[in-house]
């Protein structure tokens, strides 16, 4: 035989046997379901399985183009009526059920969000058209987890009502003319294609991926792919010689494997999803069919596993009934997670699903007529479909609990507001390196409706005569007036273009940047705006390398000195050498972003307790886990620590091996902080200083460069830090000084040692506090340095100091949400 067409020929036993019952096709729809389960779960294993209903409209596809072209064979015709009967009776007993099952959540306990739109949602259920009203109410599948409707998952089973509309009548109309199979397939196959081309145009476009997940036109292809195959087998047969069915058998396994990764690793809002990866699904799903149906290979045996095909033959109830399910059983309800909570959730919506088929569809799929006449059981449908939306219009409960708080990540992107509006509006100021970061985030904004977002490019004109970029000052005041941020994030590492292109050549390029940058902070901040500084995720390395550009420096000199400027930990953002999927790395990124626009969006202050944080980048660390939980206790935590500086503020230091002035913002940390004290007003100050003050220093009365342990060193740094407690004490503030930790195993800052540390304890701290005994200290060498040995980890956060010296993001929060009442004298409150 030379082709696979010239083989099938002869073969005499059409699809309409598969040769027997196929439990595989089953087991098919078993896994999916199995894999669904995980995927509304949120277990890690299931991320990309929302393919999986992808695979149903394929195998849906094949399935009833199947019965179609076997009803055309034996009868010569399709009897319409009769088809839509019969899958009248299969789908609408388990929806109705399944209504009902609404109807009660909707009563008890279901969120206002959940119930606001709920009785239309049921009248498209109802009609099978709940998809399209999804996408007119803006209902997102791509943030499922944080505002779902307890009928979300009815969209797949519109789209399926719908093709099972349009398939027979298709094929009636291309029998009638007596179509050849040739044209009924290449008739499948265009639509399929315009399907597809319409996908990827739309995704194009910028088109709302919960409009190409939802749309019927959009996930055609999905189908045709499996109607397709149903014309290419009924024409060939599917007695395939020995050879073809080891090809076909290998290619089954193939095909399992490419998807048990995209089921595992793909997310729904990959670019490759809406670019390839539905029709992917839907082809090797084909192929899956193939090596069943053609052979009793592996596949076959694997997917006719009893309990596999068991549950396919009741996946239809499953689906139904586990979602309103799903969103009842909470972990806040039954005090489970994980796989625990994932076991209940199952056993429950199986055994639900059970008593259903067995008790109600079954009997009524099979022709039960429960004693009622004909126009009784016709009218039956709109009756008691307008009955539940009815019902659910009339008890919906507007005041219920969230039950889906505790499925939310506590990563994600679900920020609490505090604005006036419940919606945090955030003004983007982005450079191109963050061209990534932006559009995920623009993605994120655009499925949830407490976020609104407007972007600006970083660009800058200069001023002929002075340190000024006139197109900021132009056009960002009419931006603010249009936009109204709640916060501004400035999303840049760099400046635009090239530093000689943007400022004059006879200025010093950080200082000419810090006056532009804080003038345009001024401007952002008009309104009463925060202005958060994120620089984009970078290696260690490279953030050591864009550390010392003139951006960069410019920036952390407005970050010392203007009160509206603030700046995201580092260590918030992502590191692409650990988080290395592009997708991974910018959900991260996003995620940090949106928890700095929570963490400093306007608010409304009034009452709260204030804390000051001061000190140099030690402070900065330690000091944004404290904003990170005071934010979260009612507190209001201003971290104005300076990277780079410590409170000494006189001579010249020698960190470097030559002699170098300290930079202005250090120089002015001190009368900083006067200003600050006096207008904040705070309640406690929290020091932390350290690094910056020990180095190797030289003042004019000194002969040589001294370092700690040195007499005139200690005498003077002593009167350095007499003089900052008492400028942050003038406004009766308690003042908390932390005696600093050792070094970290990591530590690689040349003098700065386990000695240096002593020694300022001993010489500087103790007289302090022996002299001023209302400063109160707090020993973080304690916690951090039990039994003089540096603590590097701690259960479930892992590094403390990943340098030596820096707490990290979560370090940072377990230290304050474990010692924040402790600092801040508020235990026992």
């Amino acid at each position: 035989m030379g082709t696979l067409g010239q083989m099938s020929k002869a073969a005499e036993r059409r699809i309409r046997a598969f040769g027997g019952y196929q439990p595989g096709l089953d087991g098919i729809r078993g896994l999916g379901m199995f894999a669904m389960l995980g995927y509304h779960a949120e277990m890690s294993w299931a991320d990309g399985a929302f393919l999986s209903l992808s695979q149903f409209f394929t195998l849906s596809g094949f399935l009833i183009t199947a019965i179609l072209l076997d009803s055309r064979r034996r009868t010569g015709t399709i009897d319409l009526p009769d088809f839509w009967a019969r899958r009248f009776r299969r789908l609408a007993p388990a929806a109705f059920v399944g209504l009902a099952g609404v109807a009660v959540f909707g009563a008890t306990v279901a969120t206002r969000d959940q119930v606001e739109g709920l009785a239309g949602e049921v009248l498209g259920v109802v009609g099978y058209v709940v998809n399209w009203v999804f996408v007119r109410t803006d209902q997102s599948y791509t943030d499922l987890f944080a505002s779902p409707s307890p009928v979300n998952h009815y969209w797949s089973l519109a789209v399926e009502e719908q093709f099972y509309l349009f398939i027979p009548l298709v094929l009636f109309g291309l029998f009638r003319i007596r179509a050849h199979p040739r044209t009924i397939g290449l008739v499948v196959a265009a639509a399929g294609v315009l399907s597809t081309a319409w996908m990827f145009r739309l995704y194009d476009n910028g088109i709302d991926l919960d409009r190409l997940y939802y749309g019927t036109d959009t996930r055609l292809a999905e189908v045709m792919v499996g109607a397709l195959l149903a014309v290419i087998l009924d024409t060939i047969g599917i007695d395939f010689a020995a050879q073809w069915r080891r090809v076909a058998q290998a290619a089954g396994v193939a095909a399992f494997g490419v998807l048990a990764w995209l089921w595992v690793d793909l997310q729904l809002t990959d670019s490759f999803t809406w670019q390839g990866a539905f029709q992917l699904n839907a082809v090797l799903t084909a192929v899956m069919i193939v090596a069943i149906v053609s052979s009793d290979g592996p596949l076959s045996r694997f997917y006719a596993i009893a309990p596999l095909a068991w549950l396919g033959r009741l996946s239809y109830g499953v689906y139904i009934f586990h979602f309103p399910i799903y969103l009842w059983l909470t972990e806040e309800r039954t005090g489970l997670s994980d796989w625990p909570l994932f076991a209940l959730r199952v056993v429950v919506s199986i055994s639900i699903a059970v008593v259903s088929k067995r008790f109600i569809e079954d009997p009524i799929r099979r022709g039960a007529t429960f004693g009622l006449p004909t126009w009784a059981r016709v009218a039956a449908y709109p009756v008691i479909g307008a009955a539940l939306v009815g019902i659910v219009a009339l008890t919906a409960n507007t005041d219920g609990e969230d039950p889906l708080a505790t499925l939310r990540d506590d990563g994600g992107t679900t920020v609490a507001v505090g604005t006036e509006d419940g919606v945090l509006d955030m003004l983007v100021i982005h450079g191109d390196e963050a061209a990534g970061e932006l559009t995920r985030l623009a993605s994120t904004v655009d499925d949830d409706p407490a976020l609104r977002l407007t972007a600006v490019p970083f660009t800058c004109v200069p001023a002929a005569t002075d340190a000024s970029c006139t197109d900021w000052v132009d056009t960002w005041p009419t931006v603010i007036e249009d936009a109204d941020p709640d916060v501004v994030i400035w999303l840049a590492d760099r400046w635009p273009d090239e530093v000689a292109a943007a400022v004059p050549a006879e200025a010093d390029a950080a200082a000419w940047m810090a006056a532009a940058i804080d003038e345009g902070v001024d401007v952002l901040a008009a309104e009463g705006a925060a202005v958060v500084h994120v620089a984009p995720g970078a290696t260690v390395g490279e953030q050591f390398a864009r550390a010392v550009r003139p951006f960069m420096q410019a920036m952390d000199d407005v970050l010392a000195s203007n009160d509206h400027a603030f700046s995201v930990l580092s260590g918030a953002m992502p590191d692409p050498s650990v988080v290395t999927d592009e997708d991974a790395f910018l959900d991260a990124s996003v995620d940090a972003i949106l928890d700095a626009a929570a963490l400093y969006q306007r608010a409304d202050r009034a009452g709260q307790a204030r804390v000051l944080v001061v000190g140099d980048s030690q402070a900065r660390s330690f000091g944004y886990g404290l904003e990170r939980w005071g934010n979260e206790e009612d507190l209001w935590v201003w971290n104005v620590a300076v990277n780079g500086c410590g409170l000494a503020d006189e001579g010249v230091v020698y960190g470097s091996g030559s002699p170098q002035p300290l930079r202005d913002e250090c120089l002015a940390v001190i009368g900083d902080l006067e200003r600050r004290i006096a207008s904040f007003e705070p309640e406690v100050v929290v020091v932390l200083s350290s690094v910056w003050d020990l180095g190797e220093r030289r003042l004019d009365e000194w002969a040589e460069p001294l370092t700690i342990g040195s007499a005139d060193f200690d005498s003077y740094l002593l009167r350095e830090y007499r003089r900052a407690a008492e400028v942050l004490g003038a406004g009766g503030a308690e003042v908390v000084w932390m005696r600093p930790p050792c070094p970290g195993e990591r530590a690689g800052v040349g003098s700065l040692d386990d000695d240096s540390i002593d020694l300022l304890d001993s010489n500087v701290l103790t007289p302090l506090g022996e002299a001023m005994p209302e400063v109160r200290f707090f020993d973080l060498d304690a916690v951090l340095c039990p039994d003089g040995e540096s603590l590097e980890e701690v259960e479930g956060v892992g590094l403390l100091r990943a340098d030596g010296f820096h707490f990290g993001v979560e370090s940072s929060i377990w230290f304050a949400e474990n010692y924040g009442d402790v600092i801040l004298g508020l235990e026992g409150s």
